[in-house]
């Protein structure tokens, strides 16, 4: 595999916001811009690099005859269009696949590698090539993407609807790529872009690679927010994203629903593994609390167990990121989500904890008036006595022996709330968000779901809500990664967006 390097752009938002040094010389993070990609070009397996710079930008072409960790085969020559660029530097690539990019995508260690094997699967797979894709759009003119349930691209560019992906501005080609050129010049497109769009009118298949969140340094401020997103994926120097290690929620916690919800985390990996990255699948009881945080993984946590947790925690700390975190996944717990949301403002029924043994007098001191429900205090459900409404003191003498015996040492104590229940299932700061009833949705509901995962610290979640007829809502109850079975493939791709996001 070789390696396409397009540097010959002027950088004119960045002069404008006050930043001379040209554009490929930029630092972020201590590093210039195209040293970042020739280092993650090198990591992705590329033998060697074909880079063309802006004649204007001496220093650019002074510091590439340097010295730098790929070789590189150099071309000066400023361009009117990064098609041109990409024409210019063509003849070098010869016969081999080549991973293409233009120098000022930043992301995350180990994002370009992966890129690559998707890439070169799809191109042993018969394709002419595949993009790398985003939902997250922060881009001036973004080149929107329509892509089919198999993840081939069957539109794109300015004719494209609104769509949640973009290309993140790195791609892999098959060299009959190439043989395109002769009628793109004829036709005098402008851009890359419109060459994309000819390879898809022509019949060509591309396959389109959702890839981790990328930020292009366009303007100043785009240096900051390239460097915060290093820091968040452990710097420069931090060991590639390799993988992720998806953790089942234990036997325990899923009572009679353990295939249910294993599927939304085989889903996702699903997704993940077509994006390159290798998925490891184990179950929250095999997790050993003395095990080394894993080099390149980050973890998809469905586990509700303390000794699962405490291995999460203990990986999170040497700095693995963790979707939900422990602390998220523990803040789902009632005793410590009810007052957590109580004093998040949170639109909750009446509720209070009280320890098992106090329940008869608990439920005596609140009243029985309109219904109580009794809820154990930690985990949300493993036996069917674990949820019961109590409209009277009758019972709740011999369900708290009941609940001691099985362990349960808290009780929750909620007012029923008048009204619709409502299921709802969401990924945080996502346009994703369902609801069953469907007709139940509201922003009302939207709103006090995402300030409650909010509070939580939890990504992935799902809940229960009670919708008064005046329409004002009161969160129920809020889980860390349901099972989604209503709604699971449009949840996976949410999901995984959102974990590509980092």
């Amino acid at each position: 595999m070789r390696a396409g390097i397009l540097a010959a752009g002027s950088g004119d938002r960045l002069k404008a916001g006050g930043i001379d040094t040209p554009k490929p010389l930029v630092r972020v993070a201590g590093r210039t811009l195209v040293d970042h990609l020739l280092g993650e070009l090198a990591a992705a397996g590329a033998r060697d690099a074909s880079a063309i710079t802006n004649e204007a930008f001496g220093a650019v072409a002074d510091h590439l005859r340097g010295g730098t960790r790929l070789p590189v085969r150099l071309r000066v020559k400023t361009t009117a269009s990064s098609l041109e660029s990409f024409q210019e530097i063509a003849p070098d690539l010869g016969d081999a696949p080549v991973l293409h990019s233009t120098v000022d995508a930043i992301h995350r260690p180990g994002a370009l590698a992966a890129f690559a094997r998707a890439g070169a699967a799809a191109v042993a797979a018969g394709a002419a090539g595949a993009l790398a894709l985003t939902d997250f759009v922060d881009d001036e003119k973004p080149l929107r993407v329509l892509v089919d349930g198999g993840g081939r691209i069957t539109r794109l560019g300015s004719g494209v609807p609104a769509s949640r992906w973009i290309t993140a501005g790195f791609y892999y080609f098959h060299p009959r790529v190439l043989a395109h050129f002769a009628e793109a010049r004829a036709r005098r497109l402008p851009s890359l872009r419109w060459f994309l769009e000819l390879l898809v009118e022509r019949g060509e298949v591309l396959a389109g690679v959702p890839v981790a969140r990328t930020v292009d340094v366009d303007r100043p401020s785009d240096v900051v927010e390239a460097e915060r997103l290093l820091a968040g994926a452990g710097g420069p120097d931090a060991p590639p994203l390799t993988g992720y290690l998806a953790v089942l929620r234990e036997e325990l916690f899923s009572p009679g629903k353990v295939g249910p919800d294993a599927e939304i985390l085989y889903a996702v990996g699903a997704r993940l593994a077509a994006a390159g990255y290798q998925v490891t699948t184990v179950r929250g009881e095999t997790l050993d609390p003395a095990a080394p945080a894993p080099a390149g993984v980050q973890v998809l946590a469905m586990c509700q167990g303390e000794r699962a947790l405490a291995t999460l925690r203990r990986w999170q700390t040497a700095g693995t990121r963790v979707f939900n975190t422990a602390e998220a996944i523990r803040n789902c717990y009632r005793d410590r989500m009810i007052p957590v949301l109580a004093a998040a403002g949170a639109p909750l029924p009446e509720s209070r904890m009280a320890p098992t043994h106090e329940l008869a007098a608990a439920a005596g001191a609140m009243g029985f008036a309109g219904g109580l429900w009794v809820k154990r205090g930690d985990v949300h459900a493993t036996h069917a006595e674990d949820v019961s409404r109590a409209d009277g003191p009758e019972g709740l003498p011999a369900l708290a022996a009941r609940l001691t015996a099985r362990g349960v040492a808290s009780v929750a104590l909620q007012r029923h709330a008048p009204g619709r229940t409502v299921k709802f299932y969401a990924v945080l700061d996502d346009p994703f968000f369902r609801c069953y009833p469907a007709d139940a949705e509201s922003a009302a509901l939207r709103d006090a779901a995402h300030a409650c995962a909010r509070a939580l610290g939890v990504e992935v979640f799902g809940g229960d809500a009670q919708v008064a007829p005046d329409g004002s809502v009161r969160i129920i109850d809020l889980n860390d990664w349901p099972t989604f079975s209503r709604c699971r493939e449009d949840a996976a791709e949410a999901i995984t967006a959102r974990v590509l996001r980092g």
